[in-house]
């Protein structure tokens, strides 16, 4: 990108770039202004604003630009309708919008532009690349509905496919270990995830108020907090109740006896898995998301139907489809085999017939001979 007024490079034989402003560069020294370093680098929102107050230009985001349409999507009464979780994940992704092109006026993006840091951010994590593209498609329909820009080309790319195998069932032996030997957060974890089918965001929430009989209710933090009601069987039940948690306090809570977050619970299966020495396979890590595929899979197993999977975990089809379609495929392989046995027994009943009658005639040729 062309830099802006008054402002140089250097670069160093090593490679390092550093960057200057002085007013009057092309002038003898003695009618140049003072020689002043930039310690940001120009894909930093900072860097220009240096440049603008070293140039006597106001500091106040130019509307158009997305630092100016991001500052004013976040007092609006769109932003605020959004769960607060929402307003998290957008904002890690609104900052990156901003970290990008936050000084450039949001018309002037193109597809191009868009598609390379769609690129850049799945180099690492295609799943956040595909946030990030949620986020500028909403940010940007925002922009055009409020006078801010006037397309929204982020609806002209396409998302990365994801390859959403990682959220592998645990393994038996492993789920089985977590119930007899973990300790008390991650038994109850394991036990309440494969039992609820649901996330850990919503896992960590759940107290004694939640059960009544043997309905647990649960509300579903990422479809921004829907009411939804999980039968349990009676064994689950007394299970849970025989834990003895008061009112009030999470099923789950850390040793100490203090709630947990997503990410402390997280880290505290991962410092299990750890100290149990459990070896992880690449790509089939133990992770609080397998349980909620433990869960769809049993159901399968007991021939429940995708449908019916969906509406007694609260599971879009797709994803109920995403956890089972391993089970799904041995079912049809098994089915295609079934198929197939009982077309070798059916010709080999054939030529076993064949055989006898064949016998049967040569026997017969032998009588008449006699």
């Amino acid at each position: 990108m062309p830099l802006p007024k008054n402002v140089f490079r250097v670069q160093k034989p090593s490679g390092k770039e550093y960057y200057y402003h002085q007013t009057g560069r092309a002038y003898p020294k003695e009618f140049r202004g003072a020689l002043t370093r930039i310690r940001h680098h120009p894909h930093e929102p900072e860097f220009w604003t240096a440049v603008a107050s070293l140039n006597g230009e106001s500091t106040t985001p130019k509307r158009g630009s997305f630092k100016a349409m991001i500052a004013a999507y976040k007092t609006s009464p769109a932003w605020n309708r959004h769960t607060e979780g929402t307003r998290k994940t957008y904002g890690t992704y609104l900052n990156v919008i901003e970290d990008a092109w936050g000084a450039h006026h949001a018309d002037d993006l193109t597809i191009a532009g868009i598609i390379t840091q769609r690129d850049i951010i799945a180099a690492s994590a295609p799943a956040s690349a595909n946030m990030f593209l949620t986020v500028l498609r909403s940010l940007l329909k925002w922009g055009v509905n409020n006078q801010h820009c006037t397309r929204n080309l982020a609806r002209e790319v396409s998302e990365i496919d994801v390859d959403v195998e990682h959220a592998f069932p645990w393994p038996d032996t492993i789920w089985n270990m977590a119930i007899r030997k973990g300790p008390k957060d991650i038994q109850r974890l394991a036990f309440l995830g494969r039992e609820t089918g649901q996330r850990i965001s919503d896992l960590i929430r759940m107290t004694p108020e939640n059960l009544k009989g043997d309905v647990i209710t649960t509300s579903i933090k990422k479809r921004r907090n829907k009411l939804h009601q999980i039968p349990l069987g009676e064994d689950a039940v007394a299970i849970i109740r025989a834990w003895k948690v008061a009112d009030g306090t999470p099923f789950i809570t850390r040793a100490d006896g203090r709630k947990h977050t997503e990410r402390s619970l997280r880290q505290s299966l991962e410092r299990w898995i750890g100290a149990a020495g459990i070896i992880q396979a690449e790509g089939e890590e133990i992770r609080p998301h397998g349980l909620r595929a433990m869960a769809a899979c049993d159901a399968r197993l007991r021939g429940l139907s995708h449908e019916d999977i969906s509406a007694l975990y609260g599971m879009s089809l797709m994803i109920v489809k995403t956890y089972t379609h391993h089970i799904d495929t041995l079912a049809e392989a098994r089915n295609a085999r079934g198929k197939l046995d009982v077309s070798l027994k059916t010709e080999k009943e054939k030529l076993k017939t064949s055989a006898s009658n064949a016998l049967i005639q040569q026997e017969n040729a032998s009588e008449d001979q006699k």
